[in-house]
């Protein structure tokens, strides 16, 4: 783990791959899940920057608030047309994304940490 690591969540292996692709090109280290409780319990916040969390990966949005919360980084939100729920300061990147917007969205994070 480094300063400059990055959780990726997203259930579609394709994205989730384009995800990493992405972030690996503007120089960030990727640890990948497909589930994002899979994702929060094996890690702790220490030593990562935020993750970047497709909204497909979040199975119960009343839910999501505390799972965010307790993560204790930045969270990075990657969402269609709508959200299905409010969730709370997660920074909102519209999907389908441009490389740019989702780098920029992680570098913002990392300045709020």
């Amino acid at each position: 783990m480094s300063a400059n690591e990055v959780i990726v969540v997203a259930p579609d292996a394709a994205f989730r791959h384009s995800l990493v692709f992405v972030l690996e090109s503007g120089a960030f280290r990727v640890s990948p899940f497909a589930g994002i409780d899979e994702a929060f319990a094996s890690t702790g916040p220490d030593g990562f920057l935020c993750a970047v969390v497709d909204e497909d990966a979040v199975d119960d949005w009343a839910y999501a608030r505390a799972q965010f919360e307790r993560f204790g980084r930045p969270v990075v939100l990657l969402v269609g047309s709508h959200l299905k729920f409010a969730v709370g300061p997660e920074k909102l990147v519209a999907k389908p994304l441009l490389g740019e917007a989702l780098l920029q969205a992680v570098h913002e994070a990392a300045t709020t940490t």
